[in-house]
């Protein structure tokens, strides 16, 4: 394919429902339901050129992108703003702002291209089985992506990535004329290591082919993951938008539920949902300095006590009540007759199916917290409000029957005196907040959420 150099404009992307009458930015692209818009990144921008320094500055991609932090104006007004056959750099925007000055917030990039070095690589793909047929005639182009690091330093946001990811994939089919979906190969390496990457990937229709180095001399293995458009479509059309239009409305509780910061903030980001349910507003930050888990957040999560602990510092005028081993007549009660929002303590769907859960962590650690908003029984289903990111706005449908396998959740504790490790089990954990005025059924068998901090412990 002769490399050719084209203006930097996005395309409309034939049939799908892009937003552009009331999307503020006409340099923009965004597929409804998406969290993620893209555009290219402009070239005459000291803004965007100072942003792209700044993300190409951060250690993890320091380790895979070579002399990314020394990058020129003249060698970023080279890369920026215009595309070729085998570059196409995009700019990655969070769509869920509704503030349009914060919307114009530059939250990552994805580059998908190809190098020399490329050639090499993609003949060792098919040696290994996984590149099939002849390369020739088909286009091959390898996909990588940064997030811009919060105040903090930390880096968060893979459910925006994987939208991103997502919408610049159908855009480079677009740009270079809607080639054969067969002919065009979009491929990623990942460190087994960075979970997050591989779940933006899976989220976006790549699918896991083995491991293989990235280069001949590297030390250690990557995950080697090739773009199903097959899937990728679905995730557009499919099954992420259904879930949108036939559970957004049917809710019987109304929950304002932010994206968890980061992987380990499902806790805060739940405490965040209720108490803005209940008209109090608070951030995520706040819930992890009032709960006293800042240090323990990352590797741990936070407990249901620590859960206790924030809301009653955040809103002392609350009731916060507990139950082990609830069942469907108190979903069914809290929910549909007193209209509360349920927390529920499971183990987490990070994936669209459960057969995608398989092939990409079988064996990870899926203890979340979620909100259960609706439910009927007579349909075997339950709906939950999802603090994680790729379905925060899309309340998530579930058979009971099957919800009911994964409502448990085990959580370990160093005692400092002891020198052991205490384990608090749980099992159909729900935790419930009403006002202090409401009196809830005696036959509910709702304990007071004091009693939290002995919950389940075991020697």
């Amino acid at each position: 394919m002769i490399r050719k150099v084209n203006q930097g404009f996005l395309r409309m992307l034939k049939g799908l429902p892009e937003t552009c009458e009331d999307f503020p930015f006409e340099s923009f692209s965004h597929i409804s339901g998406q969290a993620a818009a893209i555009r290219f990144f402009d070239p005459n921008s000291i803004e965007d050129f100072e942003l792209l320094k700044e993300i190409l500055s951060v250690k993890e991609v320091r380790s895979w992108m070579d002399d990314s932090g020394n990058i020129s104006k003249s060698d970023y007004q080279e890369w920026a703003g215009k595309w070729t056959n085998d570059s196409f750099l995009f700019a990655v925007h969070d769509a869920r702002e509704k503030l349009k000055r914060k919307l114009k917030i530059v939250r990552g990039f994805v580059n998908i291209y190809s190098e020399r070095s490329e050639k090499f690589r993609i003949k060792r793909m098919v040696r290994a089985g996984f590149v099939k047929g002849s390369l020739k005639n088909r286009h091959v182009l390898e996909v990588s992506m940064a997030l811009r690091p919060l105040s903090d330093g930390k880096i968060v946001g893979s459910g925006l990535m994987s939208s991103a990811l997502r919408q610049c994939c159908l855009q480079v089919r677009s740009l270079l004329g809607y080639p054969k979906q067969s002919d065009l190969i979009l491929y990623g390496f990942v460190d087994p290591d960075n979970m997050a990457s591989a779940r933006a990937l899976e989220a976006s229709g790549f699918v896991k082919r083995g491991k293989m180095k990235y280069d001949q001399d590297s030390e250690k293995d990557s995950w080697v993951y090739i773009l199903s458009w097959r899937k990728l479509h679905r995730k557009i059309k499919g099954g992420l938008l259904k879930l949108y239009e036939e559970g957004s409305n049917e809710c019987k509780v109304k929950v304002d539920l932010n994206a968890q910061k980061t992987d380990s903030h499902c806790g805060p980001a739940v405490v965040q949902g209720l108490l803005s349910f209940f008209d109090i507003s608070v951030s995520q930050d706040e819930v992890v300095e009032a709960a006293k888990v800042k240090s323990r957040l990352k590797k741990h999560g936070m407990r249901p006590d620590q859960i206790y602990k924030a809301v009653k510092f955040l809103a002392p005028n609350l009731s916060f009540w507990f139950k082990q081993n609830a069942n469907s007549r108190d979903l069914d009660l809290l929910i549909n007759k007193y209209e509360l929002p349920v927390v529920v303590n499971w183990q987490g769907l990070f994936y669209d199916t459960v057969k995608e859960e398989k092939l990409g962590n079988p064996d990870g650690d899926r203890g979340h917290y979620s909100i259960a908003v609706d439910f009927k029984s007579n349909r075997d289903q339950i709906t939950i409000a999802d603090p994680y990111s790729d379905y925060v706005n899309i309340p998530r449908v579930f058979s009971y029957r099957w919800f009911k396998k994964r409502w448990w959740d085990v959580d370990h504790i160093f005692d400092r005196k002891t020198k052991k490790i205490n384990s608090i089990y749980t099992k159909k954990l729900i935790l419930v907040l009403a006002p202090k005025d409401l009196i809830l059924p005696e036959n509910l068998h709702l304990e007071s959420a004091k009693k939290l901090f002995t919950l389940g412990k075991k020697p």
